[in-house]
């Protein structure tokens, strides 16, 4: 009995460490709009991100929406780093 306790408590805090690395992961790669997103200040974005040119911007942002929207991602981009 203790020891399929023990592998059941195991299991679960291996599961456990494993989710916590997968949200840390996340947080992590979130791009300029997620950030953008989160805190309303897109300053405060470009500064933490270090994004300075429309160039950097697009592919930050690709991290952030659906594959496939990189016009939406190019557009966005246009009105934050006008040329």
């Amino acid at each position: 009995m203790k020891k399929i306790i023990a592998l059941l408590l195991s299991v679960v805090c291996f599961t456990l460490v494993l989710f916590i690395l997968f949200i840390i992961t996340l947080e992590q790669e979130e791009g300029i709009y997620a950030c953008y997103m989160d805190n309303g200040d897109i300053e405060f974005c470009k500064e933490q991100k270090k994004i300075d040119t429309y160039e950097q911007c697009v592919p930050s942002m690709m991290k952030d929406i659906l594959e496939g929207d990189d016009a939406v991602a190019r557009e966005w981009c246009r009105e934050q780093f006008p040329q």
